[in-house]
């Protein structure tokens, strides 16, 4: 049995992919066995051989032989503004001991630039058009030949999620001059902090499910009263065979709003009711809710902004 398998749905900078290969039944008939990882990147994502070097790559078999040394890795440009990365052992019986059992992992943690972030994040999304990162792999075929196999191309899908806040006045017609932050259970902040336009809407992309997170105003229009912050967390129903997500919703734990999903965007209406600026329970709130939808990569914003941070820093 040969295969390949991608572990977990989600691509960021903290989190990791998973690729396995299972030796062939007969492997002990081969004198010399290639073996040959091939990653293709979700479209908009680029490296260079320099970047992949920065990456935490690690190529072991399951019971731990570390053989991450004896792997070259190359990149390519693919058709999609992408990156195909390939890990090529010329000869894996030279590198350890092989049997019908024997399982190698790549395991990587990838490093995004501004480039990669934009492209997977800073557009909105729908679970109809995830991200997809795809693998296969190539290895010695025949014992007797210099025969190669490839086996049939497997892929993992990725997620993110949309917010959009709508502004309103009581008699819900857009309300401008409010200034909104988005940040997680830590606090981190989340997304971009944007002055509502005329049509009294604010836009968040490159959210995560599972996540808490926090809608704060952190500018209140003149005249009107603030509203007390507001939680949600988004969750994902998947299909039967867990590789893709069908729906989302998101619920509010403190029950302070009601939210409705639909795709990949949450929709939240937030109204602003005259009065003294300052934060009165009950007063001012969330009373439409929450529509979502997808794009497609998982991927944690929080960790986006902070690398963002530090290359700033840098």
């Amino acid at each position: 049995e040969i295969g390949v398998r991608l572990v977990g749905s989600e691509m960021c900078i903290r989190d990791s992919y998973k690729i396995t290969g299972t030796m062939p039944v007969n492997i002990d008939q081969f004198d010399k066995y290639e073996y040959t990882f091939k990653d293709t990147l979700p479209n908009g994502v680029n490296v260079t051989q320099a970047e992949l070097a920065t990456w935490n790559v690690s190529i072991k078999t399951a019971d731990g032989v570390d053989l991450t040394d004896k792997f070259t890795a190359t990149v390519a440009a693919g058709d999609n503004d992408n990156s195909v990365i390939t890990w090529t052992c010329e000869d894996l019986k030279a590198a350890t001991t092989l049997t019908k059992d024997t399982k190698v992992i790549v395991e990587y943690t990838p490093v995004f630039d501004e480039h990669d972030v934009n492209a997977l994040f800073n557009q909105a999304s729908a679970l109809s058009t995830p991200q997809v990162n795809k693998v296969d792999l190539t290895y010695s075929n025949s014992p007797y030949s210099n025969g190669k196999g490839h086996t049939p191309e497997d892929s993992t899908k990725v997620y993110s999620y949309n917010l959009v806040i709508k502004k309103v006045k009581e008699d819900q017609q857009a309300l401008t001059g409010a200034r909104f932050t988005l940040t997680d259970a830590d606090g981190k902040t989340v997304g971009k902090d944007i002055t509502v336009g005329d049509d009294g809407t604010f836009n968040f992309t490159g959210l995560k499910a599972g996540v808490e997170y926090t809608i704060t105003e952190t500018t209140v229009p003149s005249g009107y009263k603030a509203i007390a912050p507001v939680k949600f967390t988004i969750a994902e129903t998947k299909d039967a065979e867990n590789t893709a997500v069908e729906s989302i919703s998101a619920t509010d734990p403190s029950n302070a709003a009601v939210f409705t999903t639909s795709d990949a965007t949450v929709n939240a209406t937030i109204v602003n009711v005259p009065g003294q600026n300052m934060f009165q329970t009950g007063q001012a709130g969330i009373i439409t809710g929450v529509m979502v939808g997808s794009l497609a990569l998982t991927l944690s914003v929080v960790t986006i902004i902070k690398r963002r941070n530090e290359q700033a820093a840098a």
